[in-house]
């Protein structure tokens, strides 16, 4: 584990230095302008998107799950805080219940979080973020919960890029917990038309095999702050499925 560790920080440094170089020069004429903002979130996978200096952004959002013959819910609230235009902060506090193994459980979890930009133009962006998710109980682990009983951490990078009015968004990390290391990689495109954009997202994970989704969403925002995001997706490799709907509102703390 040390090792895996070690080589992924490595490997994320090296994206750093090396993005961050290439791309100085081609950005200085774009800076003032910046990454345009379509949307606040996607529906599974996270944005580039950086909220600005002074900013906040209250997010509700609700989860369901199938697989197997189990079935999970999930409704948490996040906080997110725009230190600079290039830093935020973020926290999270999730509330999970698993129904149809040999007994239900609850587990509760509170995930805090970092987001750097690494450079931002109005043609592309790209940042950094880092999430360490603390579990609030120890389920027990006979009925699933091992996964919730110790701390982990998720380093993500992120890659955005603009297309005539559609964006595309990639990003991929590791979840660290323990020995082990669950990768995921993601896919997310929206598409900028006014009040509606459309979303099409393909995530995979990678523990001991690979797993991976195709969803669909739609976001409508522009309402004084106030987002509504819905989405469905479905795994290509096993008959499971998820939904997600997800309340936002972002205003700014004070003036400059």
């Amino acid at each position: 584990m040390k090792n895996q560790t070690l080589f992924l920080f490595l490997f994320l440094f090296l994206l750093l230095s090396v993005g961050s170089t290439v791309t100085a020069f081609a950005q200085e004429e774009e800076e003032e302008q910046g990454f345009q903002q379509l949307i606040q979130e996607f529906s599974f996978s996270e944005a580039v998107y950086l909220q600005e200096r002074r900013e906040v952004q209250a997010t509700l959002s609700y989860f369901r799950t199938e697989f197997d013959i189990q079935v999970g819910n999930s409704l948490s609230l996040d906080l997110e805080y725009g230190i600079t235009d290039w830093l935020q902060v973020s926290a999270e506090l999730e509330n999970n219940l698993l129904r149809g193994t040999a007994r239900n459980y609850t587990s509760h979890r509170l995930e805090m979080g970092t987001m750097i930009c690494i450079f931002n133009s109005s043609k592309q962006a790209a940042t950094f973020a880092l999430d360490v998710e603390l579990p609030l109980n120890k389920p027990d682990i006979e009925v699933g919960g091992i996964e919730e009983d110790d701390l982990s951490y998720s380093p993500v990078l992120l890659y955005a890029r603009q297309f005539g009015r559609t964006q595309l968004h990639l990003s991929g990390g590791a979840e660290l917990q323990a020995d082990e290391a669950n990768w995921f990689y993601n896919a997310a495109a929206v598409y900028g038309s006014g009040r509606w954009h459309p979303l099409l997202e393909v995530t995979g994970t990678y523990l001991e095999e690979a797993d991976w989704y195709v969803g669909t969403g739609i976001a409508v925002n522009r309402f004084h702050g106030w987002e509504v995001i819905a989405g469905v997706r479905r795994s290509i490799n096993r008959p499971d499925w998820d939904a997600s709907v997800r309340v936002l509102y972002e205003f700014t703390l004070g003036k400059e």
